[in-house]
């Protein structure tokens, strides 16, 4: 370790760039953090000559805020980075949620009942795709995947708390596509504006 403990160091973390003092990572000198800055070890660093961690920069700034002042994130704060790290690495994510949003944004976002629609878009065209159990008249958003890039249950669990946050709230129950359909499954919305 360097004797000036008040050193300046630059660090690439996933990808981010973080700056922070020597002593702040060596604060445990039994860690991995301590060790990797100890000198003892090849330490990889960027073109830049930052240090190079290979975890996600937006977790590790939890890890560095504990090593400057103690104290643990607030669980929210903490499990929504990691809930936004999980959230990006699902294929497709933001398509989907773009579909919904034009979706809503052509049904002129009317408080009431909607359903979206998930539909496996690898395996069949849905011009006239019916689902059993959604009344006649009701608004109904196709919303259309790959499944062999994207896992259908983790990506329908993040678009509805992307809903959630906009008014628009899953309502009980499901409704199941007709077998000859590609659609894996509908789910009943309600929209409450404030």
């Amino acid at each position: 370790m360097s004797k000036n403990d008040s050193q300046v160091v630059d660090l690439n973390v996933g990808g981010r760039h973080l700056t922070t003092s020597l002593s702040t990572l060596a604060k445990y000198p039994d860690s991995m953090l301590a060790a990797m800055l100890s000198g003892r070890h090849p330490v990889a660093k960027d073109k830049d000559g930052r240090y190079f961690i290979d975890v996600d920069g937006d977790v590790f700034v939890h890890i560095l805020n504990f090593l400057r002042f103690g104290k643990m994130p607030p669980p929210e704060r903490a499990s929504e980075a990691l809930r936004d790290n999980w959230k990006r690495g699902i294929a497709g994510y933001d398509d989907c949620l773009n579909q919904l949003l034009e979706g809503l944004m052509a049904s002129r976002y009317h408080s009431g009942v909607l359903y979206i629609q998930f539909s496996d878009s690898s395996q069949y065209v849905f011009t006239l795709c019916k689902v059993a159990g959604i009344p006649e008249g009701h608004q109904v958003i196709n919303v259309k995947y790959t499944s062999s890039t994207t896992y259908g249950t983790n990506l329908v669990h993040f678009l509805n708390e992307d809903l959630k946050r906009i008014g628009v709230h899953l309502q009980p129950g499901d409704f199941r596509p007709e077998p000859k359909c590609g659609c894996r499954v509908a789910l009943r919305y309600m929209i409450k504006l404030e």
